[in-house]
């Protein structure tokens, strides 16, 4: 199965493996971009062009976190508009971390999906 759909998608469940590669992928991602990138992009482009260069880079990385933080909401019985909850400062941030991190998922099937399996599997 090809997993590339699944990382654009808002559908189904995300497992907790599944969600702290990809949050450790995409902090590694944004970092080395604002980091590295923007001070060669800085001598090519202009200092607005290297902005927006690097803004639309990352846009996709966040797409596709965001993605897998509402498919690991599903995974816990829970709207996918509740990631929303890190919209409040630090606290919502570290709920949210909490929940999506370190909770389990539902053990059985639910409006989103159907239980996923025990072993880590990302096809």
């Amino acid at each position: 199965m090809n997993y590339l759909p699944k990382l654009f998608s808002f559908k189904g469940r995300t497992g907790r493996i599944e969600f702290w590669l990809v949050f450790i992928i995409s902090v590694a991602i944004i970092a080395g971009l604002n980091f590295f990138s923007k001070p060669l992009l800085d001598k090519i482009l202009s200092e607005w062009m290297a902005v927006i260069a690097i803004n639309a880079m990352i846009i996709p990385v966040y797409w596709i976190l965001i993605a897998t933080e509402v498919r690991r909401f599903h995974d816990l019985g829970r709207s996918g508009y509740w990631v929303l909850i890190i919209l409040i400062p630090y606290a919502g941030q570290v709920i949210a971390l909490i929940w999506l991190g370190f909770i389990s998922g539902d053990n059985y099937d639910n409006e989103y999906g159907t239980k996923l399996p025990d072993k880590a599997s990302l096809t």
